[in-house]
């Protein structure tokens, strides 16, 4: 949370994971920091080479080029949690209470509790 809302630090350059789930985590992330007025930017590369990385630092977009990305992981991380749930009652009629939970739930559970722990 301090080094993402640092007066001296201009621009964020994301580096997730390639795809929904980085994206998505590192939006959530930033809504837990609250993070504002900051020049994001998102780095897409394909291996991790240094001339790769400097690549992808070069052409680095504007992280509001990847919303509908994110937008399809939030999407697909809740229908996961619904369709496993559906499943579990389906399958062994037990308390409705007990669900499956997802892996990449598990991943923004903790990047919560980080965060929470991290000094103000």
């Amino acid at each position: 949370k301090v080094l993402l809302n640092r007066p001296d630090v201009e621009t964020i350059y994301v580096c997730t994971d390639s795809g929904r789930e980085g994206e998505y985590i590192y939006r959530l992330v930033e809504q837990m920091a609250g993070v504002k007025g900051k020049k994001r930017l998102r780095v897409w590369i394909d291996s991790q080479t240094e001339e790769e990385i400097q690549r992808g630092i070069r052409e680095a977009k504007d992280l509001s080029e990847y919303d509908n990305l994110s937008s399809a992981a939030y999407l697909v991380s809740y229908l996961g949690i619904f369709i496993a749930n559906w499943k579990l009652r389906k399958e062994t009629k037990s308390n409705p209470a007990v669900i499956i939970v997802g892996t990449l739930l598990m991943v923004f559970i903790l990047a919560a509790f980080i965060i929470s722990i991290l000094p103000r």
